[in-house]
């Protein structure tokens, strides 16, 4: 979820709270010496084609506009999350079960590689 976001410092009205789903993988490349982590975006769905085109035109973005909708469930032990999109076929999903308390990521390189990525790449 997006939320509280401004534009230039700005709230813009309707466009402050709002589903996000990102279609990405996480890579690596290598710059001189350097192995650079990063995140290369595929797609990125959103529910209003204001944003879309803000995204798209001004950060040069992939974004794609569809009908949205979420679901979070916060209990005792466990978070459900869902979030849908509409397409000309229905309905996709992306959903999580997890468990209510937060974890420290434990030092692993996969973990790491998944959780530490400063880098946004362009296909």
């Amino acid at each position: 979820m997006f939320k509280y976001t401004k534009l230039l410092g700005i709230k813009i009205p309707f466009h402050t709270n709002f589903e996000e789903v990102n279609l990405r993988f996480y890579v690596k490349c290598k710059s001189g010496d350097t192995w650079k982590h990063g995140v290369l975006f595929i797609k990125e769905i959103v529910p209003k084609s204001t944003i879309t085109f803000i995204s798209n035109t001004v950060y040069k973005e992939n974004n794609e506009t569809r009908e949205m909708k979420h679901e979070w469930l916060l209990e005792k032990e466990n978070k459900s999350i869902s979030y849908e999109w509409k397409t000309e076929s229905g309905w996709q999903s992306l959903s999580v079960i997890a468990e209510a308390k937060n974890s420290i990521i434990p030092e692993n390189p996969l973990t790491e590689f998944i959780a530490e990525h400063y880098w946004g790449m362009q296909k």
